[in-house]
């Protein structure tokens, strides 16, 4: 039976953003029990060089539906490996039939002053909610968001998306104890019928927690 696992990227950035995704299949790889596993990794947001043009949720969303019936045969197994604002994504795509739904540093609320004001002091970020804005990265890219994005974002509930998704997948949360970016309270007082795994690491396991993020994952298969 063929096994495939999809990865789902966060906010603004590139299916390999920060090495996340690739140190994990890097690792992965190398397990006996998925050497034959496929590793399907997908853009959802348009790549120009060194800049993001985002997709709305609901675009992202459509895109990753598509590549879940694209790569999807009847005898296959599938995993999700999602991060942060992926595990939004995935929620609202509502895909079926996946065995384990990995969610790596949920965010719990969508709030976007917050949002906005973690950009806002870097020099180069532009605000317009009514056209186009432009966010600057900490490694000097650009995320042009248009104001589809904001609508679409505002009307969601995060962890409402999370419990819905929860009733027709096993969802697998693993957080981080020094999460500088999101609240785990929420999501431990919030989200019913999953399992919860906290372990040491920032919002992206940076340094020697990614180790332990991928050791952790790797438990689980």
């Amino acid at each position: 039976m063929k096994h495939k696992i999809i990865f789902v990227h966060g906010f603004g950035v590139k299916k390999d953003a920060r090495g996340m995704f690739t140190q994990i299949i890097e690792s992965l790889k190398k397990e006996e029990k998925l050497k034959d596993t496929e590793f399907i990794t997908v853009d959802l947001n348009d790549v120009k060089d060194t800049d993001i043009y985002l997709n709305s949720l609901s675009k992202q969303a459509e895109l990753l539906k598509n590549t879940y019936n694209r790569e999807y045969f009847g005898d296959c197994v599938f995993d999700l490996i999602c991060h942060s604002q992926g595990c939004v994504v995935a929620s609202i795509a509502k895909l079926e039939k996946i065995r384990n739904v990995f969610f790596i540093a949920p965010p719990t609320n969508n709030d976007i002053q917050k949002t906005i004001n973690s950009f806002k002091k870097r020099s180069g970020t532009k605000i317009d909610l009514l056209n186009e804005s432009i966010l600057m990265r900490k490694d000097g890219s650009r995320t042009f968001v248009t104001k589809e994005y904001w609508e679409d974002r505002k009307n969601l509930n995060y962890l409402d998306e999370y419990q819905t998704f929860a009733k027709i997948n096993n969802i697998i949360v693993i957080l981080g104890n020094q999460d500088e970016t999101i609240s785990n309270e929420a999501i431990e007082k919030s989200l019913r019928k999953i399992t919860l795994i906290k372990i040491d690491g920032d919002h992206n396991f940076e340094g020697e927690s990614r180790l332990n993020l991928i050791a952790t994952i790797k438990k689980s298969f």
